[in-house]
């Protein structure tokens, strides 16, 4: 597995985390995302993001979202973490949420993602739906 995928989250709040998801390909094509997760609570599972590390990631079926997924294994105490198309926190349980740009559009004071489903048949076709490291910074 030689494809990587870099994700630095920039902004911790009190109810979520922002941040980009960076891909770089062999030409040094640099392709970025949005993120949106849940804020950082000792990784408590439904309730934080996951740790800063290293997770193989694979794209695989979802039994709750009905569709294949990329999932981030072997997550420390958690399981399915997958990278899911999500517009507010309040739709992730510890999962990464990817969008085009940010905008408060439920008017609640936090960014939201816009965008999002389409950034994640974007990130889906970009990564060929191959397994790639996740690099979380």
């Amino acid at each position: 597995m030689n494809k990587k995928i870099y994700l630095l989250r920039e902004d911790y709040r009190e109810k979520e985390t922002t941040g980009i998801l960076i891909h770089i390909d062999n030409e040094k094509t640099v392709t970025t995302f949005l993120t949106l997760e849940l804020p950082y609570k000792n990784n408590k599972r439904k309730i934080s993001c996951i740790e800063k590390g290293l997770y193989q990631c694979v794209y695989t079926y979802s039994n709750k979202f009905k569709k294949y997924t990329y999932e981030v294994k072997d997550v420390p105490n958690r399981s399915g973490i997958r990278i899911h198309a999500a517009n507010y926190f309040s739709q992730l349980n510890g999962c990464i949420a990817l969008g085009l740009t940010m905008k408060d559009i439920n008017h609640d004071g936090e960014n939201d993602t816009t965008e999002s489903k389409l950034a994640i048949g974007m990130f889906e076709q970009l990564m060929q739906r191959e397994p790639f490291e996740l690099i979380i910074l």
